[in-house]
C-alpha cells in the first residue's frame, strides 16, 4: 500500500510541476536563441538570425563603421513572430568591460528602432556584442550580433570632446 501511495505522490508532484512550469511568466524561462552566422559583422553590414520555426531577424547599425561617442541608429526587422510585446538591445564590451548600453526599441512603420552611444575606450580594437531580446505573449527570443570598433574612430571624438570642453 505504501508503494502505491508513493507512486501516486510522485505522479501528482510531476503533474503540479508541469502545470506550474506552464504558468510561469516567459521572463523566468530560458530564451529561445536564434543563431547568427559566423560571417556576421554589424560594423560592415546588416546581420540576420533565424531558426527552423520561421522566426527571422535582421539587425542593422548606422553609420558604418560604427563610431564611439556618437549616436548609432539601430533598425530591426522581425518576421515570423506572434505579436511582439517588446524588443530590447543590450550592448556589452567583450574584450573590456565598458558597462551596458540599453536600448528599448520602438516600433515605427513596421521597423523596431532606437539609438545608443558607445563609450570611448583605450583599446585600439574593441569587440562588442549586441544582444537582441524579443518578448512575445508566449516566448522570449534572443539573438547575439558581434561588431567591432577601431582606434581610428577613438581619436576624432576624443579630440572634439576635449576641444568642446576646454576651459576658457
Amino acid at each position: 500500500m505504501k508503494r502505491w501511495g508513493l507512486a501516486f505522490a510522485v505522479l501528482i508532484a510531476g503533474f503540479l510541476g508541469g502545470v506550474s512550469y506552464q504558468l510561469l511568466p516567459q521572463t523566468v524561462r530560458a530564451p529561445i536563441v536564434l543563431p547568427t552566422p559566423k560571417s556576421c559583422h554589424l560594423e560592415q553590414d546588416s546581420c540576420q538570425a533565424r531558426d527552423s520555426q520561421g522566426h527571422h531577424i535582421q539587425l542593422s547599425l548606422a553609420p558604418r563603421p560604427v563610431p564611439v561617442m556618437e549616436t548609432v541608429q539601430v533598425q530591426v526587422q522581425a518576421n515570423g513572430f506572434s505579436t511582439i510585446k517588446s524588443a530590447k538591445l543590450t550592448i556589452t564590451g567583450l574584450n573590456m568591460f565598458m558597462g551596458y548600453q540599453y536600448v528599448d526599441l520602438q516600433l515605427e512603420q513596421g521597423t523596431w528602432q532606437g539609438n545608443f552611444t558607445l563609450p570611448i575606450c583605450t583599446q585600439r580594437h574593441m569587440q562588442w556584442q549586441a544582444q537582441l531580446d524579443i518578448q512575445t505573449d508566449t516566448h522570449h527570443f534572443r539573438a547575439l550580433f558581434p561588431f567591432d570598433t577601431h582606434s581610428s574612430q577613438v581619436a576624432r571624438p576624443l579630440a572634439k570632446w576635449l576641444q568642446d570642453n576646454a576651459p576658457p
